[in-house]
């Protein structure tokens, strides 16, 4: 029950709006460039506030004059998306093509046995994008996307629970690739020193399993 109503909050206008005028906030306090980090549900808030918050934001091809603006608008620089509860095919059929007019670096993390999305596929009769990495390689060779970065985190063994959904924040890996990805501004193609490429825009980390040790 509670699922379903935070799935609805993340529809609601006034949320929307919220973040929109966080964002203005920013380009009032001066700041030029913005990065998001999205976890799970909030990939549902973050998208459906997508069309109020692009009126901060700069598009790539500048097609927009913002001369006339008090403030310069926000360069995005990053979109990471990890574990996202949401619709595969809504996302790189729809949202996929809308991020790129503000951002050139989109990276999804994507684990095919997170047990708390396998429970959201089943209560919204849809495949999650966060639990679906061989779907964004079919739908990036489908569409000809070659911005989005899927990091498959489906064999991390290391500091991973169970449910395998939130381990971003003390998996030494995914915290350093977080890191290089945010502070470095590296694409996956220029960190493979501990990635992997899988597929074409995919990649695994290079770590060994948990059943390798010293006897």
């Amino acid at each position: 029950m509670t699922y379903h109503l935070a799935k609805q909050k993340c529809h609601s206008e006034a949320s929307a709006d919220d973040l929109a005028d966080m964002l203005g906030s920013l380009r009032e306090a001066g700041f030029v460039s913005v990065q998001f980090l999205v976890h799970s549900m909030g990939a549902r808030w973050f998208l459906n506030s997508w069309g109020a918050m692009g009126q901060h934001m700069q598009r790539l091809d500048h097609s927009i004059d913002d001369h006339h603006d008090s403030y310069p608008k926000l360069n995005v620089h990053n979109i990471i998306l990890l574990n996202l509860d949401y619709s595969a095919e809504t996302f790189m059929s729809q949202d996929c093509p809308e991020l790129r007019k503000f951002c050139s670096a989109i990276t999804v993390y994507s684990d095919a046995h997170d047990g708390a999305l396998l429970a959201a596929e089943m209560l919204n009769c849809e495949r999650s994008v966060g639990r679906q990495p061989d779907e964004i390689v079919q739908r990036s060779r489908e569409n000809s996307i070659d911005y989005v970065d899927c990091i498959d985190t489906t064999w991390m063994d290391n500091n991973v629970h169970s449910i395998r959904h939130q381990f971003f924040n003390i998996n030494a890996l995914m915290v350093d690739d977080l890191r290089r990805i945010i502070v470095d501004r590296t694409r996956a193609c220029q960190r493979q020193d501990t990635l992997l490429r899988s597929n074409v825009n995919t990649y695994t980390f290079l770590c060994a399993p948990r059943m390798l040790v010293n006897d």
